[in-house]
């Protein structure tokens, strides 16, 4: 509490003490008065100390202790809607509803293209899972076997004609963009 809301290079300074966010006088100059608070209650090393309203400091009125993940939730970046009479944020909608795993595109839908949330769940959203093209040839490689899906875009383990082994871009593999590893490139 006291480095997010006083010290100026703490990496969260500018959401809490650039803010005007503050911690309680007590608390910041006696931490017996804080301890005395937090076990009374109902402290426990799994819970985190939560500000009930976010717009106001760190004090007896607007604290309490809640379970780590259930903090997550309560961010200023998140989004809630109200469907079939109930409000969650996003991300708790996309779970109950089958649908994590395409929560950038339905977050993207709703927030950048401003699509209303039920569209945005409901519109069928393209395969993006890796298809097989093992065994097929793009230029000099020959895609092996799927690798990962990072920031987006899906790898395949390839390996060179000359030998060499390396992750690419799906992508880059079958619009033609990479067609050789950097070594025979060079020759």
């Amino acid at each position: 509490m006291k480095k997010r809301c006083y010290n100026k290079n703490d990496k969260r300074y500018k959401d809490y003490g650039g803010r005007g966010i503050r911690v309680y006088d007590d608390w910041l100059h006696d931490y017996q008065t804080f301890k005395d608070w937090a076990y009374a209650n109902g402290y426990q090393d799994n819970l985190t100390i939560e500000r009930i309203d976010n717009n106001k400091g760190y004090s007896p009125d607007n604290c309490k202790w809640i379970p780590k993940e259930d903090q997550a939730l309560n961010r200023r970046m998140n989004y809630f809607f109200t469907y079939r009479n109930k409000t969650q944020c996003l991300s708790q909608w996309c779970r109950e509803l089958g649908l994590y795993e395409h929560y950038p595109a339905i977050k993207r839908r709703i927030i950048e293209l401003g699509m209303p949330f039920e569209e945005a769940i409901n519109m069928p959203i393209k395969d993006t899972s890796p298809k097989n093209i093992a065994g097929l040839h793009f230029g000099k490689w020959t895609a092996i076997s799927f690798s990962q899906k990072k920031r987006g875009h899906i790898y395949w383990l390839c390996k060179c004609e000359c030998g060499r082994l390396l992750d690419v871009r799906k992508d880059h593999l079958v619009s033609g963009r990479t067609f050789s590893c950097n070594h025979c490139k060079s020759k």
